[in-house]
């Protein structure tokens, strides 16, 4: 398994790119928690995230870049989706970021 951290930005450019893999099929949603209202009753688009993500993170005039970008990734199929769930919580965990909120 190899953790890439992968440049920051402030307008949370990765959410798009995601949301693209998705769609074409070559990636899949496994896991969104801590965004209040956003995606309770539907699915939400990249820009209500990339919207909320801004406008949480502009709470904090210290930060300059929120946008903190990790690739997990492993060979194949060689790990299930729920062993990578698994480490992406312990990972973002040791870091600081497995808290509520």
């Amino acid at each position: 398994m190899i953790a890439t951290i992968l440049p920051s930005s402030s307008n949370f450019h990765a959410v798009a790119y995601n949301e693209k893999k998705v769609a074409l099929g070559v990636a899949r949603l496994l896991e969104m928690s801590n965004f209040g209202h956003v995606g309770i009753l539907s699915q939400p688009t990249p820009k209500e995230l990339q919207d909320y993500l801004i406008a949480y993170s502009s709470r904090n005039s210290r930060i300059k870049k929120a946008q903190f970008h990790l690739a997990i990734s492993c060979k194949g199929h060689e790990k299930s989706e729920d062993e990578l769930l698994d480490f992406a919580h312990r990972y973002l965990g040791g870091m600081g970021y497995g808290s509520e909120g």
